[in-house]
This record gives C-alpha cells, structure tokens and sequence, in this order.
C-alpha cells in the first residue's frame, strides 16, 4: 500500500512583500501527531504560501488536504480546498480553526455553501485529524 499523502496549510496572504515571521504552529503539532501515531505510513508536507501549495497540488497526489482557518485566512484555505478538489475530487478536505458557526443550523448552511468542504474540526486538531486519517482512509495500526 502507498503512503498516504497529507498536504497541510495555514495558508498567509502574498500581497505584503514583508515576510511574516508567524510559525504555522498549530499545522505543526498537527503533522508531529500524526507522524507520531502513522510513522511511515504517511507523507506530510506543510504549507505557508498559496502559490507553492497550488504548484504542489499540480505535480503531487494529495489524500488529504487539512487548512488552519483564522478570520484573516479563512478566504484563502477555502481557496485552497476548492483548488483541491478542482484537482481530484476525491480527496478528503479539512478545515479547523476557531472562526466556525456555533449554531446547528448555520453549521448546515455553512456546508451547503461549502461544498467542497468535507469536515470541520472544532478545538485542538491532533486527535480528531489523526481519526479522520484512520476511518477515512483505512490506515491500520500496528496495536
């Protein structure tokens, strides 16, 4: 069986030639959880820039793509999750971040606005992204 392909983003906007100095952290723990639990299993790349993310996307096989959404990127990961899944429709899109709808019903809407959206995560990401690789993609565990 093939490693499974996990493209991460917190994703910053290009427009500001001045680099940003912010770490993508919470991807990061993300990524060291899952390789943590999956080892080699998996192959994981991290992503800063949209254009490097889009370029990845034209050359690689990404599985499951997993965006970090703050109210100043969230434009951008749904941008990325579209681009996505423009280039296979199969592949499994995340999004977490704490600018979601709290209510039921504008959960709803919001995915039937998002179609292209297949899950959002609520609070801290490890845990519930490592699930989503392993019932969604059938990884097994060794124990």
């Amino acid at each position: 069986m093939s490693k499974l392909n996990i493209f991460l983003a917190d994703l910053e906007h290009n427009y500001n030639k001045s680099p940003h100095n912010a770490m993508p952290y919470a991807i990061g723990l993300i990524a060291s959880y899952a390789k943590k639990i999956f080892g080699d299993k998996i192959s994981i790349k991290l992503f800063k820039h949209p254009e490097k993310l889009i370029e990845a996307l034209k050359k690689e096989r990404c599985d499951i793509f997993g965006g970090s959404t703050y109210v100043w990127n969230s434009r951008l990961a749904h941008l990325a999750c579209r681009t996505v899944k423009k280039n296979n429709p199969n592949t499994i899109t995340v999004l977490g971040g704490p600018d979601f709808e709290k209510m039921p019903d504008l959960k709803k809407e919001y995915f039937k606005r998002n179609e292209y959206v297949d899950l959002r995560v609520a609070f801290e990401g490890e845990i519930a992204f490592a699930n989503i690789m392993k019932f969604q993609n059938g990884i097994q565990l060794d124990t």
